[in-house]
């Protein structure tokens, strides 16, 4: 099965480094015109299905690249941004200012340690890996599936890359997507 791995388009929020997660915001002028160049730049790959977080950006997102297209989508709430908790909405300057001691436990153990009262990246990792079990046993009862597209956030796409690469969390943080970045890549038995 080939996965076509989308980042959402840019957002005011993105473009001012805010933490996003669970708010949501439309994409801006800016991203409107990513999501079109990257309608363009995948009008002529097949897509037989398409599974997208059901956050506002994400959907705006793929709406625009599939408008055309005869793809079936379905909103996957598992490939929802990470929660962030009390830093939703912040700049990193902001929570560092707002919650000095949670960022030095943040510092000190990144993949543990979440935002204030939000998700960690091995909490995002397990809904993340219940996603692509769902999503193997999906192709395994439905063998045309062959390529699917997935429009979701940086978190997610940082962990799907992750478990596709068998690297798990180890480069979860060197990893830094673009809005409006894809990636495609094959999943394997292996994977």
């Amino acid at each position: 099965m080939k996965l076509i791995l989308i980042r959402h388009c840019e957002t005011d929020y993105t473009i001012k480094k805010r933490y996003c997660g669970s708010i949501n915001p439309p994409l801006n002028k800016y991203g409107i015109k990513q999501a079109h160049r990257l309608k363009r730049l995948l009008n002529r790959q097949k897509i037989d299905i398409a599974c997208t977080s059901p956050l506002k950006r994400t959907l705006q997102t793929a709406r625009i690249i599939f408008k055309d297209k005869p793809v079936k989508m379905c909103k996957e709430p598992l490939l929802r941004e990470s929660h962030l908790g009390k830093w939703e909405g912040l700049t990193l300057e902001e929570v560092k200012q707002r919650f000095p001691e949670d960022v030095k436990k943040w510092y000190a153990d990144p993949l543990n340690y979440g935002a204030t009262r939000g998700e960690t990246p091995v909490i995002l990792q397990r809904r993340v890996k219940r996603f692509l079990k769902k999503l193997i046993l999906f192709c395994k009862q439905n063998p045309c599936v062959k390529i699917v597209a997935i429009v979701t956030h940086s978190g997610p796409f940082r962990i799907i890359i992750g478990e596709m690469n068998g690297n798990g969390l180890q480069d979860f943080w060197k990893l830094a997507p673009k809005t409006g970045e894809y990636k495609v890549m094959t999943l394997c038995p292996r994977n």
